[in-house]
């Protein structure tokens, strides 16, 4: 449950969707224009811990917030524009199609070639007709080399389990935006002290300021140095 809970506030911490920060007309119609998209959905923070992090480990934990959120809003299940520029490259499945989008706006950000035929090649192989949870692969990025990613000292973006009431009765689960300082790397886990809770009235946080807490490297993201913009790079 937890885990769950922790990609969901990662999912919704790392964008915020629909909030462009210029408005844009209609929809994407192909690849490339998902990329002036997805640069207005992203801010400086979100584009640089996306970017950082390894591409199948950065794409692979946005398939079911980011990529959800495309697929049902840029008209992949639906007919669109969109999705018929997908059809057209043999590409039939929504899933893949997001995957896709992810993936290139990955290497767009690093500069890296979008080697669109390859990915295209690469779903091909897939069952297309359906999908299973076991296609989403975070490829040969395991915790103990993404540790590299989060040196001892650095400040992350993580999170903090809390329980809040229902309307009714009863309590929630759900987990609050955190920010930490990493103290140690122990196995495959980061030691963390909290050094911020973003929390609301009546939830209540199982650590608090100042607790150590062990972090998966997987659902962290690093923050980017002071004044770093994406304009820096691009």
């Amino acid at each position: 449950m937890r885990v769950t809970i922790t990609i969901i506030l990662l999912i919704a911490s790392f964008l915020s969707y629909g909030q462009t920060k210029t408005k844009l007309k209609g929809k994407p119609t192909t690849l490339e224009e998902t990329f002036i998209y997805l640069d207005n959905i992203f801010d400086d923070t979100s584009k640089y811990g996306f970017m950082t992090l390894p591409e199948d480990v950065a794409t692979s934990r946005l398939h079911f917030g980011l990529g959800m959120w495309i697929r049902n809003n840029w008209g992949l299940w639906h007919d669109s524009k969109l999705k018929q520029y997908f059809l057209d490259k043999g590409i039939r499945h929504p899933d893949n199609m997001s995957g896709i989008i992810l993936t290139s706006y990955h290497r767009y950000l690093n500069n890296k070639p979008i080697d669109l035929e390859g990915q295209i090649k690469n779903y091909q192989g897939w069952n297309q007709s359906g999908f299973s949870i076991n296609d989403i692969s975070r490829g040969n990025t395991t915790d103990s080399m993404l540790l590299t990613y989060f040196p001892v000292g650095d400040t992350i973006l993580t999170s903090v389990y809390v329980t809040k009431k229902r309307f009714l009765s009863g309590t929630d689960g759900s987990s609050v935006t955190a920010t930490a300082v990493v103290r140690e790397h122990k196995k495959n886990k980061l030691i963390t002290q909290i050094l911020t809770i973003k929390n609301k009235p009546k939830w209540k946080p199982d650590k608090q300021v100042g607790d150590i807490q062990e972090a998966s490297p997987y659902y962290c993201s690093p923050l980017p140095p002071k004044n770093w913009t994406i304009n820096k790079i691009k």
